[in-house]
């Protein structure tokens, strides 16, 4: 499932790095670290005006849609999951944290029909 998520890298989701294997088995992937904060924490503390936090969440929104293009639901969008960071001087919301994402039938069945 990771690597369906993270297969391509958006400004509003975060790239994927390597992906593994523990000794036990258990897949594992590796996402580069968000040194941002949670966007209702971002917003209050910068006291970010009415039409500011509207970008962001419109941020957020093309984040999930990109998600849900690729057939992927987040399950969990919640302040957390939704960090701010500055690029430069510009706030840029990303979407993290698909731990209990799942895949549309549509996306399963495109992945399967790829398998060699």
């Amino acid at each position: 499932m990771a690597a369906q998520i993270l297969r391509k890298r958006t400004p509003r989701k975060l790239p994927r790095s390597p992906l593994g294997d523990v000794c036990s088995g258990s897949p594992y992937f590796v996402m580069e670290y968000v040194g941002g904060e949670p966007i209702t924490e971002f917003c209050d503390r910068r006291k970010v005006s009415t039409r500011q936090r509207i970008d962001l969440f419109l941020g957020v929104c093309e984040g999930v849609q990109h998600a849900h293009h690729k057939g992927i639901i987040h399950r969990d969008l919640k302040p957390s999951n939704l960090l701010v960071l500055l690029q430069g001087d510009r706030p840029v919301p990303k979407v993290i944290d698909f731990g209990v994402a799942r895949a549309t039938a549509a996306e399963v069945n495109a992945n399967l029909a790829a398998a060699p």
